[in-house]
Formats: structure tokens, sequence, C-alpha cells
């Protein structure tokens, strides 16, 4: 039987230095908090450290370039083929959402926009969306990247730290709510009077397992996308109506993005 063990007490992705003083970091939960948190120490470069697993109930340590990544497990060859061939290494993700709401254009919180004009006009801010997010990454040190994540949303990944920033269009979260409630999870919060056209969902996100999480800087860096689209937009004559401004939604209790955990068994 190939046994799957879960990256947790002790048991996950360990970051030992490589300038001879052996100095070790971890075990983390998962890569992602892993690398975050290295860069937070100074170790920006990954060539400065060697990732491994360690185990803790039987102490082994396994180079992390010996595993296969399928999904949220870590395949490793254990070069036991009668006794244990395989060990599954899962990792453990809690990854909450922080904030919810809208990005509102023109009267698109009030009334709902002609679809003949709307359509078009969907198009042009979602590029503008995109086009400030790039600036944004580009003039300060506050945003890594910019992708799109698995559910097809735009995400602005903030460096130094897992908090995400995330866009989509009012489509795209129904999409994602239905998803979400045939699994049996909460739906994220919406607004039933927002346009579907003139108006995008933007929601934040963060792994609690992240040493020392600062909500108040992706809470600022939010804030911040938001004075840089208003910058941006009132430089067009196309954009002249537009009003771009941020209405955010309240909720209570939490709601989980992505939630990853579990006990070892045998598969």
């Amino acid at each position: 039987m190939n046994k799957i063990i879960s990256m947790r007490r002790g048991t996950g992705i360990s970051a030992r230095l490589n300038n001879g003083t052996k100095k070790e970091y971890g075990p983390y939960p998962n890569l992602e908090v892993c690398l975050v948190d290295m860069v937070k120490r100074g170790y920006v470069d990954p060539k400065q450290y060697e990732l491994s697993f360690v185990i803790e109930e039987s102490q082994r340590r396994i180079s992390f370039d010996q595993a296969e990544k399928i999904g949220d497990y870590y395949l490793i060859n254990t070069g036991n083929p009668e006794e244990e061939p395989f060990l599954y290494l899962k990792e453990t993700i809690v990854d909450i959402v922080d904030t919810v709401g809208y990005i509102v254009f023109e009267n698109g919180d009030e009334e709902k926009s002609d679809r003949s004009y709307s359509l078009s006009r969907n198009i042009d801010l979602y590029n503008q969306i995109k086009r400030t997010a790039s600036r944004l990454m580009y003039y300060t040190d506050k945003i890594d990247s910019c992708t799109m994540d698995e559910h097809g949303h735009f995400t602005m990944n903030l460096s130094k730290s897992t908090g995400k920033i995330h866009i989509c269009s009012c489509g795209q979260l129904m999409d994602l709510n239905d998803e979400r409630k045939n699994l049996g999870y909460r739906v994220l919060p919406f607004a039933k009077n927002m346009d579907k056209y003139l108006t995008f969902y933007i929601y934040t996100s963060y792994i609690v397992q992240e040493r020392d999480a600062n909500l108040n800087k992706l809470r600022s860096i939010r804030d911040l996308f938001m004075e840089y689209l208003v910058e941006d937009m009132s430089c067009f004559n196309k954009f002249a109506n537009a009003n771009p401004r941020y209405v955010q939604l309240e909720y209570n209790l939490n709601i989980y993005l992505k939630l990853i955990k579990g006990g070892d068994k045998e598969c």
C-alpha cells in the first residue's frame, strides 16, 4: 500500500540555506507559503536554499527534486519497490477570502444597461482594468505578477505575500458560485442589483498559514489599484463618464476559497 501523508505537525517542505551554515526553515505546509516566507527572510533567489521534504514520524528527508507534483499531491519514488515504492505527500492549504465587493462603472449599481451598448463597453472596461493592473505592477513593487487563476479570474499576486486580488465578470462569479454550491461550499456574497456588464466583482484572498500575513497591506493595495484606475481612465475621453468606484460588501463568518486538509491514510 502507498501511504498518503499530509503536510502538518512537523511534516512538510523544508528550506536549508546553501551558505554553509545549514540553517533551516520550516517545515511548511505548502510550497507557496514556503517560497513567500523565504522571500520575506531576504532569500529572494531560490538558489540560495535547497528544498526538501521532511517527514516527522520517520525523520526522513527527501530531496524536493525527487517528487512529481500531481494536483495537491507530491508523488515521490522511494526507490524501495518491495516495501514502499511510492509516497504521496499532500499539501495543506487554507486559502481564505478577506474582502468582497464590486468595481462599479457609470450607473451600474442603479439600473440595468442597454445590452447593445454594454456588451462592447464591458470589453473596453475589462481591458482597461488589466492595463491599470499592469501599470501598477510596472511602476511599484506592490504586485509580483498578474495571472489568471484556476477559475479564469484576472489575478494580481502581491509581492512578498500570499495575498491576491481577483477580478471577474458577474457571469464568471455566477459560474463560480454554481460550482461551489454543487460541491457544498459557501458561495461568495453578491449584490442582485448590480448591472451584469458595467460592474466587475473584486475579491481578495490570502493563505492563513502565511507567517505575519498583512491584511492591511492587502486592502491598501486594492485601494491603490482603484486610485490608479480612476487616474488612468481620466486620461481618455471615451471614459469621461465612467466614474469608477469600489463598493464593498459585508459578510459574516469565514469563506474559504480553497481548503485542502486531511489526515494520513493508505491508498
